[in-house]
């Protein structure tokens, strides 16, 4: 045993009520200290409950909430025991070769990936978005009953193009939950945040711009810059700590880029977080030669249970150079398509934008998701939505340590609700999609996130799927399908 479990006295768990809580939070302490590590067995229930001085039950509750989230695991007969960790080093696929500016084409390959997804797909790991199971529908299908009821008259009517204003007061104050004070009037309701993306792009560049991305990246951005006639610059960027800002400054000092598109809290797919400081650094940089950042926070509020929720870049803005995007998505619903912009500088000729391209927002969709907002559901549920979607992403890394081959490498998000996965070598994420679908198994192979195939070894998960007897068959069938491709 390299490690073994140490009782400090300085933390006597004196919290009535949260024992259970504050074991978790110690035990969690010590691994995260090196002081237990994978494959260290934990003290008894018995033992554990004696040294901490909380009863029997509280040590068992407390084992089973780790266990869970994939922290330990339990072996029959044996105990508990610190469960095997594997993660993501940035040598792996950090690359700083810096790539010329070039025409997108993303399309084909996006489009026959996702309807092949769509028709064949029984277990949904290829998805973005929650389950279903996740979501609050049934609340928002009776406060939408009910709120359409008592305004019948003005449900139906066509909202002003920058949307409703009890809405957009809704997400100001929200925003501030990240540190981020943001006036209503700066804020453009749209069609999720495709659409917000889309409009911040057509607002700062011209068909023919060039328009630098993190890579790997989100495909929808790449889709949406061929749709506009806009070439790509793809970015270095790290699993762990996000895009590199060296490259960011030899871009921004040197070469001839419009915008910048960026994702800096639980990206989708590496599922990083920025620290503070870099993303100081990276507004301030851009900002000092007057290039437009958009931001794409479409996951910021998902961050895990006890977490904080990181800053935006958008709350280091102190000019307007930043654009920021997100969406009800990812939280609420993805069918109601309701995502926000927000920018003091671009705001009027977003709104024309708007106007020309889609006039308003569903009116029935805003007025419940304003009353959702202001009666304080949206807080209620977003709370348990960060816990289960922990509780998911650490219940799958555990199913993946005990069903998946050694080599295989995940990242370990503290928010968000997906794992980016790096296969054994010579292993191809195209032939393990094409293989899964064949068993009604759907994933994001790695291709997707670049056009260059850089990529081809890797490939994106979502945990946020029910936990039942086909999703727990579902990793195993992979675990057996990337042996049998080696």
């Amino acid at each position: 045993m390299t490690g073994h479990w140490v009782w400090n006295s300085n933390e006597r768990l004196a919290r009535v009520g949260y024992r259970y809580q504050d074991l978790i939070d110690c035990l969690r302490r010590q691994i995260d200290n090196g002081a237990l590590q994978t494959g260290d067995v934990l003290p008894s229930v018995r033992a554990m409950s004696r040294r901490a001085e909380v009863s029997p039950g509280t040590v068992l509750r407390a084992y089973r909430a780790l266990e869970a989230q994939g922290v330990i695991e339990s072996r029959n007969r044996s105990g508990f025991y610190v469960a095997g960790r594997r993660t993501l080093s940035t040598p792996a696929y950090f690359y700083r070769n810096l790539s010329s500016a070039r025409d997108v084409d993303a399309a084909s390959l996006i489009r026959t990936v996702l309807s092949c997804t769509a028709e064949q797909a029984t277990v949904q790991f290829g998805s973005a978005a929650p389950a279903a199971e996740l979501l609050p529908l049934s609340k928002l299908q009776r406060l939408s009953n009910r709120t359409v009821r008592q305004a019948i008259q003005t449900a139906h009517l066509v909202t002003e193009p920058q949307g409703h204003r009890p809405l957009r007061q809704g997400i100001a104050h929200h925003m501030t939950t990240a540190a981020c004070a943001v006036n209503p009037d700066d804020i453009v309701i749209t069609h999720g945040c495709t659409e917000a993306l889309m409009l911040a792009l057509r607002a700062v560049t011209r068909p023919g711009d060039t328009v630098a991305i993190e890579s790997p990246v989100y495909y929808g951005i790449p889709l949406i810059l061929e749709s506009l006639g806009l070439k790509v610059l793809e970015l270095p960027t790290s699993p762990e700590t996000g895009v590199d800002l060296n490259t960011v400054a030899e871009i921004a000092w040197k070469r001839s880029v419009q915008a910048f598109v960026i994702s800096a809290n639980h990206h989708n797919p590496l599922g990083f977080v920025m620290a503070d400081r870099a993303k100081k650094a990276l507004v301030d940089m851009l900002a000092a030669r007057q290039i437009p950042l958009i931001e794409d926070d479409i996951y910021g509020d998902l961050t895990h249970a006890r977490s904080t929720r990181p800053k935006p870049l958008k709350a280091f803005d102190t000019n307007g150079s930043v654009l920021y995007c997100s969406s009800f998505s990812k939280t609420l619903s993805p069918a109601y398509r309701l995502g926000w912009i927000v920018s003091s500088r671009y705001r009027e000729t977003i709104v024309k934008l708007k106007m020309a391209s889609s006039l308003a927002n569903n009116g029935p969709a805003q007025l419940t998701l304003s009353e959702f907002l202001a009666t304080g559901q949206f807080l209620t549920h977003l709370r348990l939505l960060q816990h289960r979607a922990g509780v998911a992403v650490q219940r799958t890394l555990n199913a993946i340590n005990r069903e998946w081959p050694d080599d295989v490498r995940v990242n370990r998000p503290s928010g968000g609700i997906l794992l980016w996965i790096a296969l054994p070598d010579r292993v191809d994420s195209r032939d393990l999609h094409r293989r899964a679908l064949e068993l009604g198994i759907s994933i994001a192979p790695g291709t997707l996130f670049s056009d260059r195939s850089r990529f081809a070894g890797h490939f994106r998960l979502n945990c946020a799927q029910p936990w039942n007897a086909a999703t727990h068959r579902g990793i195993r069938q992979l675990g057996k399908l990337i042996d049998a491709l080696r």
